[in-house]
C-alpha cells in the first residue's frame, strides 16, 4: 500500500512538473504573439525604408523590428519547442 501512495506521489509530481514546462512554453509563446502579431504581415521593402530614416509608418516599423529581431524570435520559438517536446516524452513516459 505505501509503495502505491509514494508511486502516485510521484507520479503527481512528475506531472506537476511537466505543466510547470507547459506554461513555461505558453509564456514565451504568449509573450512573442504579443510582441509580434502585427495586422500586416512583414515586409522587407518596407523594413529597409525605416532603416534610410526619415518618416515612417507603423508598418515600416514594425517590419524592421521584426528583421531585426527574427533570430531572437527562432530562438525563443526553440526553446518552447524544446519545452513541449520534453513535456510530451515525459508524458508518454508516465503512460507506457
Amino acid at each position: 500500500m505505501a509503495d502505491e501512495q509514494r508511486d502516485i506521489l510521484d507520479m503527481k509530481s512528475e506531472i506537476e512538473e511537466i505543466l510547470i514546462s507547459l506554461d513555461k512554453a505558453a509564456a514565451v509563446l504568449n509573450h512573442w504573439v504579443n510582441e509580434y502579431s502585427f495586422h500586416d504581415n512583414p515586409n522587407p521593402l518596407a523594413a529597409v525604408r525605416f532603416g534610410e530614416g526619415g518618416e515612417y509608418s507603423t508598418h515600416e516599423q514594425q517590419s524592421a523590428l521584426w528583421y531585426f529581431d527574427y533570430k531572437k524570435i527562432i530562438e525563443f520559438i526553440n526553446i518552447s519547442a524544446d519545452y513541449i517536446h520534453s513535456s510530451r516524452q515525459r508524458l508518454t513516459a508516465l503512460v507506457d
